[in-house]
């Protein structure tokens, strides 16, 4: 996501984030520090909150969530505009 969202400005900087001073880094946009709790926060959403949630969803009607799905992908799309 950060190769196309968090592309370099016409000064060189990244508009979102720049990661290019942490250590063990990758192309600015990725480092080891944040890998490690992206992975453990993945874990925690995984195990813990996401059978929970699959249960709340499983009450809502389909039309509602098609009806969110869409407007995140339409929401998604404006991001790479211009």
């Amino acid at each position: 996501m950060g190769l196309v969202l968090n592309r370099p400005g016409p000064d060189g900087m990244l508009p979102l984030w720049d990661y290019s001073d942490m250590f063990c880094n990758f192309m600015g946009q990725v480092c080891l520090q944040n890998a490690l709790a992206f992975g453990a926060a993945a874990t925690l959403m995984t195990w813990v909150v996401h059978p929970k949630l699959a249960a709340f969803l499983r009450q809502v009607p389909e039309g509602a969530l098609n009806l969110v799905s869409a407007g995140m992908g339409a929401g998604f799309c404006l991001l790479l505009l211009p």
